[in-house]
């Protein structure tokens, strides 16, 4: 058993993040971006402003929702500041 809450906490908080992650066809589904450029960017290192490259488990790529998440609101805050 493991008496430390913070510690107990972040490692949940780890499992959820983990948790949250999504295959090519769900962020097809969800994001809209298309699937060849997603394995466009995956094979050239990334995409525009590094698009995140996601990660392997057994043969199936996956991608974190909050890096997917982070990189549309840099996009967004980058199409901000150039209007302004």
């Amino acid at each position: 058993m493991n008496d430390n809450p913070t510690q107990t906490l972040a490692s949940e908080a780890t499992k959820r993040d983990w948790h949250d992650t999504l295959t090519i066809r769900q962020v097809v589904e969800e994001y809209g971006i298309p699937e060849n450029t997603l394995r466009w960017w995956r094979k050239n290192g990334g995409g525009p402003d590094e698009f995140p490259t996601g990660f392997t488990v057994g043969r199936s790529v996956r991608y974190r929702r909050d890096d997917i998440d982070n990189w549309f609101q840099a996009q967004y805050e980058r199409a901000a500041s150039n209007v302004s």
